[in-house]
């Protein structure tokens, strides 16, 4: 997994530059975005496990108004739908899309989880 090419993709996409991988910072402003490997798949060969494999990871983008992550959502999904890798990643392709609210703390946050294969 190409993990530094991926975050800047997403920070592109999204115009925000509040990305991480796993869980936001403490005190983070809203909005944000958080990024988690789902599944990393390695394919192999006689020599073992060969270069090229292939990974779902989940991008959620977290905001306290439920237009702004859809707009910051949708933002994401036109970014990556004409995304051309310079580096290793070579190629990304968005699977699912779901829509959650989070009401386990005082602030209330609308969530929209994006799959994405590379």
């Amino acid at each position: 997994m190409h993990d530094i090419e991926f975050r800047n993709a997403i920070k592109t996409g999204s115009g925000i530059n509040n990305v991480h991988w796993g869980l936001m910072p403490d005190n983070s402003a809203y909005p944000g975005i958080t990024l988690n490997i789902i599944s990393n798949i390695y394919d192999y060969s006689q020599d073992g496990i060969d270069k090229l494999h292939s990974a779902t990871v989940q991008v959620d983008v977290w905001s306290k108004t439920y237009s702004e992550a859809f707009e910051i959502k949708q933002d994401i999904i036109n970014h990556l739908a004409s995304f051309k890798g310079t580096g290793k990643l070579i190629s990304v392709f968005v699977s699912t899309v779901r829509q959650t609210v989070d009401t386990s703390s005082e602030t209330k946050l609308h969530r929209f989880s994006i799959d994405v294969d590379i």
